[in-house]
């Protein structure tokens, strides 16, 4: 679970770059917090520990980025009358 935890979070991290994607990155982020926490739970260790982290600032991240390009999106739409 540690080792999904990072890779999770890790592929996260890689969906922040992108606009829509950051949804994605979201939700993976999501699962990854919850596999570090019972990760570190069962077996504590550094590869949990940074997996948990990692899939905490991902997530952070990503919400950031995935409220912004939709806020942006949704101004430009407005901008020139398409909504």
């Amino acid at each position: 679970m540690a080792v999904a935890s990072l890779v999770l979070g890790i592929i996260a991290l890689i969906c922040t770059i992108s606009g829509y994607g950051a949804w994605a990155g979201l939700i993976l982020g999501i699962v990854g917090i919850i596999l570090g926490t019972m990760a570190k739970k069962e077996q504590p260790s550094g590869i949990a520990t940074g997996g948990f982290v990692c899939s905490l600032i991902a997530t952070i991240l990503c919400g950031i980025v995935a409220v912004s390009c939709t806020l942006c999106t949704t101004c430009s739409c407005l901008t020139f009358g398409l909504f």
